[in-house]
């Protein structure tokens, strides 16, 4: 079978449960391999309250939750997987989150734990620490018609000039029960996360879903809503600004690939806008806060 993720075409005898491909030519393969067992490190991600092991080899990146599965990424063009858990729905979810965005950091795109939205022609990306509030904020959009570009993990790429757009994620977001009932989502549209908390998957219109990168127009770091520093980052402080929001292990971010991750962060805060803005204080406040981007 041929998915299509992040622009990007996945040939998997495993159902990923994504939107068929709409192109033949594959960019890489997901495919089950036996994985052996090596030294890792403890990292930053977790995942359904599960703590991911990295080992990094040569040019190969392996996450191992040891109850769930083994994924090694090679060059961007494989992604192996070794699965330990019966439970298929578990499974993907863990295969199309920071697995996935093993092969997008070998690919070369810039990558942030968050969100992004379609509004007009351009791309905003949502930012910030747990709890800020980004799955409510972009649930909000959701609900207010806008495209959702990605939920949890954005891609960002440049064109031959040096543009920095939003590649088109998966056509679903995750959102919180109390938000979904606040937010006045048809419960009958829902489907459960399988994150062992309180979360449903709105599953968006793959028509309306685009097929080409989005221009990025500017980052938005969600803040409490009574936070003080709620203002325009500077351009050289947007590399420190960035690194904190980087969704897959931080052990990646060594030599060549910090280089690039500062260069890249760099290139983004010469185009577009990166700003704190404090979060709506109610749901009433945040559907006149999704207006202003209108």
């Amino acid at each position: 079978m041929l998915f299509q993720a992040y622009n990007l075409t996945i040939d998997s005898d495993f159902d990923l449960e994504l939107p068929m491909a709409s192109k033949r030519v594959k960019d890489f393969c997901f495919k089950p391999e036996e994985i052996p067992s090596a030294k890792g490190f403890k990292t930053n991600v977790f995942r359904k309250g599960l703590q991911a092991n990295i080992i990094i080899e040569n040019e190969q990146l392996i996450l191992d939750w040891p109850t769930i599965g083994k994924f090694k990424a090679s060059k961007g063009e494989i992604l192996e997987f070794q699965k330990n858990t019966n439970d298929d729905d578990v499974f993907r979810l863990f295969a199309t989150s920071e697995a996935l965005g093993l092969i997008l950091q070998q690919r070369g795109y810039f990558l942030l734990h968050g969100s992004a939205v379609k509004v007009g022609e351009k791309a905003i990306v949502f930012i910030g620490v747990p709890g800020a509030g980004k799955s409510t904020t972009i649930a909000a959009f959701a609900k207010a018609g806008y495209t959702i570009l990605s939920d949890d993990m954005t891609a960002i790429t440049f064109d031959n000039s040096g543009r920095a757009a939003v590649l088109p994620g998966i056509p679903q977001i995750k959102i919180w029960e109390e938000s979904a009932r606040n937010l006045d989502f048809d419960p009958s549209n829902l489907e459960p996360a399988y994150e062992g908390h309180q979360k449903y998957i709105f599953r968006q219109s793959e028509n309306s879903f685009p097929d080409t990168a989005i221009d990025l127009d500017q980052i938005v770091v969600l803040q409490k809503p009574y936070s003080k520093k709620n203002h325009e980052i500077r351009l050289l402080d947007v590399p420190i600004e960035l690194i904190k929001y980087y969704p897959l292990p931080q052990q990646i971010l060594r030599g060549a690939h910090l280089e690039r991750h500062f260069t890249d962060s760099l290139k983004i805060a010469a185009q577009v806008t990166v700003k704190r803005v404090n979060r709506p204080l109610n749901y009433e406040k945040l559907r006149d806060f999704v207006k202003t981007f209108g």
